[in-house]
């Protein structure tokens, strides 16, 4: 006992040393994009306000017929605060507690370590993760002389959301090539909302849809040769465009705020994932866009119903992509997307058969 609790101490000291080198890295690269003067966006705003409360209830049931085990461990997103969603209360059964994700973001995430008692089943697992989300709807408009209060970035705040992550590193000489061939620099004078309208337009044009589940490429140099991908691609490549401009940007990974119906999308295991981007502009504020939902549009005008806008219709599980965090049993982990668990298990046995049923449930809290 005493070998395995100094070898998880000497993890977490050596993790720490390493995200210090890496973030110092990452912020050298944001040091050197230029900064976008204010009063560019003096004609738009953000209006937010409150929809409505739901309850979502997520169940996650691994079969594993040929192993036995012991003990086992969930790892999944916790909702952030976020200005699209608040959330109430969060809750499990069995019980949970709130972590950090191991990764430059500290991004919350929500662990279940169980371990197994006799009269349990040793090869079947199953949670009940449940949490009440009071969602907003955002919808930017013409300022029209009204006076819209605007939340500032603080200075960690513009740099973190500047940072060339993993599926998002635009300073790759790859994309920058890609970035300049189609004409996508922010002009002298166009602000940050004029300038991603254009970005968000040539994306839902250029790309042609194509979901191939968890395993999907969706790095930068892939989804730009090949002109299709899912809505995580897309998301990314708007993000990358923003950040090498100097503009603010993130993903959002959740779901649809909808009970989930069939699992599939085509032969593809599908639960109401998806996700969507926004960009910070100032005197506005986040503004938020979705590039998929827009590529299944034809026309300028019915694309432009998924440029700042989100009508409550969508959950936030995680702001970004590439979640670190520590695997209970085998050291640390990394999922590009958290918005299904990850499980790790301690016994015996072989994974050979093993599958993972999960149910998706919304209802509105009246």
């Amino acid at each position: 006992m005493k070998c395995m609790m100094l070898f998880y101490c000497l993890c977490v000291l050596h993790g720490s040393d390493v995200i210090g080198a890496e973030i110092d890295n990452l912020k050298k690269v944001v040091a050197r994009l230029s900064k976008i003067p204010e009063g560019l966006n003096d004609a738009y705003c953000v209006n937010r306000f409150f929809i409505k409360r739901v309850v979502t209830t997520h169940t996650c049931e691994y079969h594993c017929p040929s192993y036995k085990a012991y003990r086992w461990n969930y790892v999944f997103s916790y909702p952030p605060k976020h200005p699209s969603q608040l959330v109430v209360v969060v809750k499990s059964l069995p019980e949970g507690t709130k972590k950090l994700d191991r990764s430059v973001l500290g991004r919350q995430l929500w662990m279940v370590d169980h371990l197994i008692q006799k009269t349990e089943s040793k090869n079947v697992f199953k949670v009940e993760y449940k949490a009440a989300i009071d969602l907003y709807a955002r919808s930017l408009e013409k300022k029209a002389g009204r006076n819209v209060p605007v939340v500032k970035l603080t200075a960690d705040q513009r740099t973190l959301s500047l940072l060339p992550l993993k599926h998002i590193q635009y300073n790759q000489k790859s994309f920058q090539d890609w970035l300049v061939k189609h004409q996508l620099k922010r002009q002298e004078g166009v602000g940050e909302v004029d300038y991603a309208r254009r970005v968000f337009l040539f994306l839902a044009s250029y790309f042609d849809y194509k979901y191939e589940g968890t395993q999907q490429d969706r790095l930068l140099k892939t989804v730009c040769a090949s002109k299709e991908t899912d809505c995580a691609g897309m998301s990314a490549v708007f993000v990358a465009l923003m950040r090498s401009q100097g503009i603010p940007s993130r993903t959002l990974a959740g779901r649809w705020a909808k009970s989930s119906q069939s699992n599939l999308f085509g032969s593809t295991h599908y639960v109401q994932q998806h996700v969507i981007a926004e960009f910070y502009a100032q005197g506005v504020g986040w503004v938020p866009v979705d590039v998929s939902s827009a590529e299944s549009m034809i026309g300028e005008t019915k694309r432009q119903q998924f440029f700042g806008q989100s009508p409550a219709n969508f959950i936030i599980f995680h702001i970004d992509t590439d979640i670190r965090y520590h695997a209970k049993f085998y050291g640390s982990d990394e999922s590009a997307l958290l918005q299904s668990p990850a499980i790790q298990l301690l016994g015996v046995g072989t994974l050979k058969g093993a599958k993972m049923k999960e149910t998706w449930k919304v209802e509105i809290n009246k």
